[in-house]
């Protein structure tokens, strides 16, 4: 039987290759998406159901020029998952580099991701994606 962290580490390499409909595959239909407050400016907020995953999913792809999850730990009690670990970026408009620390909270039923609770430091995933401007 194919455990909860296994489906996981799945997902996050299949996130990784772009195979998002793999990814969504292991969604439930009324997936809940939670994102914390800070980036509503860039369109990242709350997503409900597979096709505004999807949409999130796209605009991830615009925003960002070079994209990878590094899930680094898991930790599992029962059907609830926290996986640790960092986003390497390239913001798409900025040209900037960064390493975002992350924590994703899910929720698990039967081999399927019912909630997701994403964590980041949001002014550090906004530096990423802004333009720097130069001083004269």
């Amino acid at each position: 039987m194919t455990t909860n962290v296994e489906i996981l580490r799945k997902l996050y390499a299949d996130a990784n290759d772009n195979n998002m409909d793999a990814v969504l595959a292991v969604m439930a239909p009324d997936v809940e998406w939670i994102y914390p407050d800070g980036l509503a400016d860039y369109g990242i907020g709350n997503a409900k159901g597979r096709e505004e995953v999807r949409a999130l999913l796209n605009l991830a792809q615009r925003l960002f020029s070079s994209e990878y999850r590094n899930p680094e730990d898991f930790v599992e009690s029962g059907d609830r998952v926290v996986a640790f670990g960092t986003y390497h970026l390239r913001g798409a408009r900025s040209g900037v580099d960064g390493v975002v620390r992350f924590a994703h909270y899910f929720h698990m039923a039967d081999g399927q991701v019912k909630n997701l609770a994403v964590y980041y430091d949001s002014a550090e995933l906004r530096r990423v994606l802004e333009p720097t401007t130069s001083g004269g």
